[in-house]
């Protein structure tokens, strides 16, 4: 089988279509007797991690473009003319145009990708055209299947679930870790909420000020409480500002950007995942948070809810009401068996769907099927 994926990036940006663009590229190269070429736009080639791109074998190509859109669109549309692949995996949306071409001169066959925002949109005419003819559209959950396929007159048979998963070189961190171990600033509180997201103006949806808004109220009832946000971007000083405003200042800590090994001790660490987000399209960070242990504090206006089931893994709140965000975070903090019993009930939750190997054989299933 000869493959194309074109991808919107895999090693040098950050984020869950990154990662799930990773997985998908791991899946892909271990495909038996198949040939895969990647084409990633903001990738420069430079940077790969061999443990998604084997290396050494002339089986699979890599080429970024770091972010040229005439060189990439070029490229792909090329690529789709010159070999004949059995099938091409459009990684985003926003790509699908460059099938045009090969879809008319040589009825390409291709799957495409959806995430989450990105697809929440009334398409233009020649995007509906192109989605209405691809052999399957994959969508990382039930929320950003609706919400595309509603407005834009695509026929929902040809969605295909293929949620996210959890990485499978992520490390098993379930065991509590003891008080007078703890660094990073966790030790400075008995109780340590957290939330890993981009700190971008463009992701102000994400929920960070919502939660600092929410801290002098859950603050009367839980004095000694933290906050730890790692992520960094633009955001940041707008952030600093509201925690001074909001009189926390001595109860948020920002920790930027961390390497693997400093984000896995902040989840083991805390005792609360928190990020009542209104743009996700699957949250890849809940599934890590309930993979060790955490009970979460997701939204419900978005597809958070479909990963954080509300009542046995976490609570699901409305981020708009301020005292339904902070009266989930007393509870959550205040109720030590029910947040310990819905950390586990989490831990089980991802280790029984969203494993590798499971996302592995939901590929692998939905290619079978679209390419007989």
């Amino acid at each position: 089988m000869h493959i194309l994926f074109i991808t919107s990036g895999l090693f040098e940006i950050v984020g869950g279509i990154a990662r799930q663009n990773s997985h998908i590229c791991k899946c892909l190269c271990e495909l038996v007797g198949a040939s895969v070429d990647v084409l990633s736009f903001w990738d420069s080639g430079q940077v790969i991690d061999h443990r998604y791109l084997p290396q050494g074998t002339r089986q699979i190509t890599f080429r970024g473009f770091s972010g040229d859109k005439k060189r990439f669109a070029w490229s792909v549309t090329s690529a789709l003319l010159r070999q004949n692949y059995d099938v091409c995996m459009v990684g985003l949306v926003n790509f699908i145009p460059l099938l045009l071409i090969p879809f008319l001169v040589k009825r390409q066959k291709y799957i495409v990708i959806v995430h989450g925002t990105e697809a929440w949109k009334k398409f233009s005419l020649l995007q509906m055209f192109l989605l209405n003819r691809t052999q399957r559209i994959l969508s990382v959950s039930h929320f950003t299947a609706n919400q595309m396929t509603a407005p834009n007159r695509i026929a929902p048979k040809k969605v295909a679930l293929l949620p996210n998963a959890l990485d499978p070189y992520m490390a098993e961190g379930v065991n509590p870790v003891q008080v007078q171990d703890r660094q990073e600033g966790f030790a400075r509180s008995s109780k340590n909420i957290l939330t890993v997201a981009r700190l971008s103006r463009l992701d102000r949806y994400k929920g960070h000020d919502k939660i600092i808004q929410a801290l002098p109220d859950v603050m009367t009832v839980v004095p000694d409480l933290c906050y730890h946000i790692v992520g960094d971007g633009d955001w940041q000083p707008d952030l600093h500002r509201l925690v001074e405003a909001c009189g926390v200042v001595n109860h948020v800590i920002f920790h930027g950007w961390v390497n693997e090994a400093h984000l896995q001790r902040c989840y083991r660490e805390c005792d609360l995942f928190v990020m009542p987000s209104t743009g996700e399209g699957f949250g890849l960070v809940y599934l890590e948070a309930m993979f060790h242990g955490k009970a979460v504090l997701a939204s419900n206006k978005d597809a958070g809810q479909e990963v954080v089931q509300h009542g046995i893994t976490g609570l699901t709140v409305d981020p708009d009401d301020h005292q339904s965000v902070a009266s989930s975070l007393i509870e959550l903090l205040t109720k030590d068996d029910l947040r310990m019993t819905m950390g586990l009930n989490g831990k089980a939750l991802v280790e029984n769907n969203y494993m590798f190997a499971h996302f592995q054989q939901r590929l692998m299933s939905i290619l079978q099927e679209s390419l007989k």
